[in-house]
């Protein structure tokens, strides 16, 4: 009986986990069909700072649901309204708008933009409601049976997933390192840096849900990426490949 309930709250929590990766790699899908559809590239400070709003979006609908299907159709929906809105920034910053800057607007606008289509009773403001309207990007159906999630170990799931995310969060960090994303006129290669990148972040994250479950495990992995930096090792200065190897070394001991 002992095993069985173990075995549920670990699959439980692996859906969970999971459910991130999953948001985290459709937004960056999105962000790249939607960059071969209008031709136009975005900053990799507005792409990173999408991981963070996507990801705060499906940790606040669990909390708030207590539903893994509502959490992740919720992020779907996150993820077309952050991508329609760093659009406009976009146009605004090679020129085809004037009214507003990147220096006026930015990341944080964005945020809020989500934040207040998402939770409408919020308190919460933003700036540059004058949007030029645009199809909203990858949106997906979920299923209408929903799951809750048991809350016995809600707590453990939500310190593992905060654990998860730093992992995830620091991998884009390091690897999204050139100015523009996806940029098919950038002479240094964006597109197939951008690839290999996209290529080694899938197969990191296989690796890592293949890790048996334990947030210790995960915490040891987060402290390895902070000493690393701390240490001068200067993980952003090495090449997908280089730190695929080095991530992969610390996910597997």
């Amino acid at each position: 009986m002992y095993n069985n309930t173990y075995c549920y709250y670990m699959n439980e929590l692996r859906d969970i986990l999971t459910g991130h990766g999953y948001n985290i790699f459709q937004y960056i899908k999105c962000l790249v069909d939607q960059i071969e559809k209008d031709d136009r590239v975005y900053s990799v400070q507005w792409v990173l700072y999408g991981t963070n709003v996507i990801g705060h979006v499906y940790t606040m609908l669990l909390c708030q649901t207590r539903s893994l299907e509502s959490a992740k159709g919720g992020a779907m929906r996150a993820i077309g309204l952050y991508i329609e809105f760093i659009t406009q920034l976009s146009m605004m910053d090679t020129g085809i708008c004037n009214t507003y800057t990147p220096y006026t607007i930015g990341c944080k606008d964005a945020a809020q933009f989500v934040y207040k289509k998402i939770f409408p009773d919020s308190q919460c403001e933003y700036i540059a409601s004058e949007l030029v309207t645009i199809s909203t990007p990858c949106t997906e159906k979920t299923e209408d049976i929903t799951h809750e999630i048991n809350p016995a170990q809600f707590d453990l799931y939500l310190e593992t997933l905060h654990e998860y995310k730093q992992i995830i969060q620091n991998m884009t960090h390091v690897l999204f390192s050139k100015e523009r994303f996806y940029d098919n006129s950038d002479t240094d290669g964006t597109t197939d840096y951008y690839s290999d990148v996209i290529s080694k972040l899938l197969n990191m994250n296989n690796i890592l849900e293949n890790v048996p479950i334990h947030i210790s495990v995960y915490r040891h992995i987060v402290s390895m990426q902070c000493n690393n930096h701390n240490n001068g090792e200067h993980t952003e200065r090495m090449n997908p490949q280089e730190y695929s190897e080095w991530i992969t070394t610390i996910i597997c001991q």
